[in-house]
């Protein structure tokens, strides 16, 4: 069963102001998963994908964050994480 967190229109907009990503066009809830909650985003600026992880702690989320990072890095398709 996938996990989904409700993520409300004004509230992803004023949590979208704390970083470089552009203002909030629009948002959309993805169905599929298994822990995660993700939205498509796309703003003026870019299209993204928000993941709320939902079960892992912070010390698991700084490896998945510095993996992402590395990847993008040195060119692996994939994820790259917007930090504030």
């Amino acid at each position: 069963m996938s996990a989904f967190t409700p993520v409300g229109r004004d509230a992803l907009a004023v949590f979208l102001r704390g970083y470089s990503t552009g203002e909030l066009q629009v948002h959309e809830g993805i169905g599929d998963g298994i822990e995660n909650t993700s939205h498509f985003v796309t703003t003026d600026r870019c299209e993204m994908v928000l993941t709320l992880f939902e079960t892992h702690s912070c010390e698991k989320m700084d490896h998945f964050l510095d993996l992402m990072a590395y990847m993008s890095e040195h060119g692996a398709p994939g994820t790259q994480p917007v930090a504030a």
